[in-house]
């Protein structure tokens, strides 16, 4: 009888995609301030002999190289600065992101999926003691209500707040999906589990944009697989079990999870209000500045919440791009996004969108969602994911 080990000994490659998935990961906890991603920065650096730029790179460049030349504008003339954050020097960071996204392949993917899996697990613990944080340094600018819904009771993970964990489950899922991390038969069980924690942690922490984004990353999923499959058996039967469960949970907790989300169903007009003040206001901003936005790389609005007055980000992420570099700054990048969005990825793309309308999750200067977003959007030449090698071979 032959025997099968699901061990192996790491050789160089692991040991750096063990690394490299690390420094990805580590500057989005609570102990890890986000300068950290120098770290990773060094790491990719070790891989550029083996990068190449391509013609399309070059709009990349032209939105930094632009930023810069708005930000040093903004300095000069002096505009007021003091509700947003000047530092020119974060805006090459995209380029940065750009080599990182071509570094990024299979192995490290899994190692980031496995560190994600692990807050997932402390997400879980915490729901199961009742506390949102373990840590006491943890807690960083979130509210803490005494209450029983489980919108109060949000658990952070070993983030700082409830929202970052959100995301990063949000990612770990679109990952799982567009790097195909169960064709290994060998472990697929093991995948398996850690499919199945990452959707329990995504619903005990109860972020509503996170939810959304997973949510039409499965439909969309299975719809394209349906139609570039021909509608084969199995397309079927995934699109039936998938249509039978949302009408399952429809009949059964629909009520009580409109009632959760909601918040008691007592503040979905103070959300949709407060979500509203803050779009207007940024497009208010965008119109007034239309071309070159605020000469600088963030946007705050002081929105009052809870009593005192807060400085708030426009909780969408193209408004925020719009009011930062504006019109004729974003072009180039603009651009770039939408010709490499295609067929076989939309699947992936979409999703990432829906999330940045309501939160801010893309155009950041640096951050795990933009490296993701750029790894999809540039398209992993290994992922063999199915969805994938049907849209291939349907445009071949």
């Amino acid at each position: 009888m032959t025997r099968i080990t699901l061990t192996k000994k790491l050789d160089n490659n692991d040991v750096y995609s063990i690394f490299f998935a690390a420094s990805l990961y580590l500057p989005t906890i609570f102990l890890f301030p986000h300068w950290t991603y120098i770290f990773a920065i060094i790491l990719a650096a070790f891989k550029l002999k083996y990068y190449q730029f391509y013609q399309s790179d070059l709009l990349v460049f032209y939105f930094a190289f632009f930023s810069i030349i708005n930000n040093i504008y903004g300095l000069i003339a002096g505009i007021d600065l003091s509700e947003t954050s000047f530092s020119f020097l974060g805006v090459p960071l995209i380029i940065v992101m750009l080599i990182m996204a071509r570094i990024m392949d299979h192995n490290i993917v899994k190692w980031l999926i496995l560190f994600i899996f692990i807050e997932a697990l402390v997400v879980i613990f915490e729901s199961y003691i009742g506390k949102q944080y373990i840590f006491d340094g943890q807690y960083w600018g979130q509210t803490i209500y005494k209450t029983d819904l489980l919108y109060y009771n949000r658990p952070f993970g070993l983030s700082s707040n409830s929202s970052d964990i959100g995301q990063k489950i949000f990612l770990g899922l679109l990952l799982f999906f567009y790097f195909n991390i169960f064709k290994d038969k060998l472990t697929s069980y093991f995948w398996g589990v850690v499919f199945f924690i990452l959707n329990i942690a995504l619903i005990l922490n109860l972020n509503r944009a996170s939810m959304l984004a997973v949510f039409t990353m499965y439909l969309l999923i299975l719809v394209f697989h349906l139609f570039l499959s021909g509608f084969s058996r199995r397309s079927i039967l995934y699109f039936f079990v998938f249509t039978s469960c949302i009408l399952f949970f429809v009949f059964n907790y629909a009520d009580e999870f409109i009632f959760q989300i909601t918040r008691g169903g007592m503040t979905i007009d103070k959300d949709i209000t407060s979500r509203r003040l803050l779009w207007e206001t940024a497009i208010q901003h965008i119109l007034n500045n239309p071309f070159f936005g605020n000469n600088s790389i963030t946007y705050r609005i002081s929105l009052l919440s809870g009593g005192n007055l807060e400085n708030q980000h426009a909780h969408n992420s193209f408004l925020m791009l719009l009011a930062t570099h504006g019109i004729l700054v974003a072009i180039p990048l603009i651009i770039y996004t939408l010709s490499k969005i295609k067929r076989y990825n939309i699947p992936y793309v979409f999703p990432i969108f829906v999330y940045s309308f309501f939160q801010y999750g893309i155009f950041w200067n640096m951050s795990l969602m933009d490296i993701v977003f750029f790894t999809i959007l540039i398209g992993y030449s290994g992922s063999d994911g199915a969805l994938i090698r049907i849209a291939k071979k349907k445009d071949t």
